[in-house]
């Protein structure tokens, strides 16, 4: 018997924006609750027996050291691609540019996140609202994509620029950051790519960035 208490959506409130209906909690309301909860189900479950288990995504040095050389090669934009706009791509692409920004400081304006489709969900608004992506996030029908200054792309939550959602001029580069959850048939990435493509012990791809910052010291 696994049980599972999340934390991360009461952190945001209601999607719709109706405080009343499930408004954002404290760090110490949640513990209450977590208190509360692990008390009640302690009357099927006997905790003092259980196995507590966690699992932690390894990054071997190659992998790093891959990723490190990847962020070194970028001398122009670099463009971050959600071909599937949805919470799990935002984050990863929002903590994919902190990563890079804190290892190139000097690409801090040149970093730029370009999704397809439309952020009108109200998951993704709940979650542009609390942390003000709006300002970060740029549809790719206004990019205007110049293939003499973009010379890296980044891929989260997704592994082909071969999708219909994207405008044609996307597909004239290839990836040199892939991290993905989906099972993919990736290329071998030569020494100044980085893919990596997890399906075994994550369920998201925002998951794997944070992963990627632990291993990093981000």
């Amino acid at each position: 018997v696994i049980l599972l208490i999340g934390n991360g959506t009461i952190k945001i409130g209601d999607p719709t924006g109706k405080d009343k209906t499930r408004p954002m909690l404290t760090e110490e309301q949640i513990e209450e609750n977590f208190r509360t909860w692990k008390e009640q189900a302690s009357k099927i479950l006997d905790f003092n027996k259980s196995e507590r288990r966690s699992r932690k995504v390894s990054l071997k040095s190659e992998q790093l050291d891959r990723f490190r050389v990847a962020t070194e090669g970028i001398s122009g934009d670099l463009v971050i691609v959600v071909a599937q706009v949805d919470p799990d791509a935002l984050a990863s692409a929002i903590g994919l540019r902190k990563i890079i920004e804190h290892l190139r400081p000097e690409l801090s304006n040149r970093i730029r996140i370009v999704y397809c489709g439309h952020l009108s969900h109200p998951q993704n608004r709940a979650l542009i609202n609390r942390f003000d992506l709006g300002r970060v996030l740029i549809p790719a029908k206004d990019f205007g994509f110049n293939p003499s200054s973009v010379d890296k792309i980044a891929l989260v939550d997704s592994s082909s620029l071969n999708e219909s959602r994207l405008p044609e001029n996307f597909r004239q580069l290839k990836p040199t950051i892939i991290v993905d959850h989906h099972k993919a048939n990736l290329s071998e990435p030569t020494e100044d790519q980085f893919f990596w493509s997890e399906t075994t012990h994550v369920g998201s791809a925002s998951t794997m960035v944070t992963e990627l910052a632990a291993a990093l010291k981000v």
